[in-house]
């Protein structure tokens, strides 16, 4: 993957104040939720959006709605069914992408494959937040 900037989440807040002089982004996308939501949301600038898209650590804590009066920030929580009611459409969807990765329009990152024995490794990257993709387990 080619990155033109990349943090970990621990450095996350310091290095965005940097690269944006203090003004925060204009949008976040968190997918990880209960772990990262309080720092994240922290990043968001003046009337900057927040979307949260996921809860691979769990549902985020309830928050109070004043939070959102810091910089006047939107917050969202979509949800797949709301953009793809239908069967139809999402054979539809589904039917679009596979035909782009066919044709090559699109291309899927790399998937990093561990061994069992190799689990420790492959948990320190995922934790990390610098996989940049899709991990998996081998059998073999």
């Amino acid at each position: 993957m080619d990155f033109e900037h990349a943090c970990t989440y621990a450095e996350m807040k310091e290095w965005v104040s940097d690269l944006t002089k203090g003004l925060g982004v204009n949008v976040v996308y968190d997918s990880v939720g209960k772990e990262t939501f309080k720092q994240t949301i922290e990043l968001v600038g003046r009337r900057g959006d927040m979307v949260l898209y996921g809860a691979a650590s769990g549902p985020v804590d309830p928050i109070n709605p004043l939070t959102l009066t810091r910089n006047s920030i939107y917050l969202s929580r979509p949800t797949l069914s709301d953009f793809i009611p239908t069967f139809a459409e999402k054979k539809e969807r589904i039917n679009d992408l596979l035909s782009a990765l066919l044709s090559g329009a699109l291309e899927l990152p790399a998937i990093q494959t561990f061994t069992f024995e190799q689990a420790t490794q492959a948990h320190r990257l995922l934790e990390s937040g610098m996989a940049g993709g899709k991990l998996a387990f081998t059998t073999e």
